[in-house]
């Protein structure tokens, strides 16, 4: 989850650490700047702007 406001560098880390694991990844943020940014998008699987949306696809989508 990013915050509205808020980058956190931990954040980020975590996400290229998944990333170079192969662990899926997942972001959940209301600002757009934030599930569009080119370094993010390419280092996650999906982006959503609701914990709602994410946990839906997740459900309803095996092969993750």
């Amino acid at each position: 989850f990013l915050p509205k406001g808020q980058m956190m560098i931990g954040t980020i880390m975590e996400i290229g650490y998944a990333f170079g694991l192969g662990i899926p990844v997942f972001v959940i943020s209301s600002e757009k700047e934030i599930r569009e940014n080119p370094w993010i998008k390419f280092h996650i699987k999906k982006s959503f702007d609701s914990i709602k949306k994410c946990l839906d696809y997740i459900v309803n989508f095996e092969n993750i």
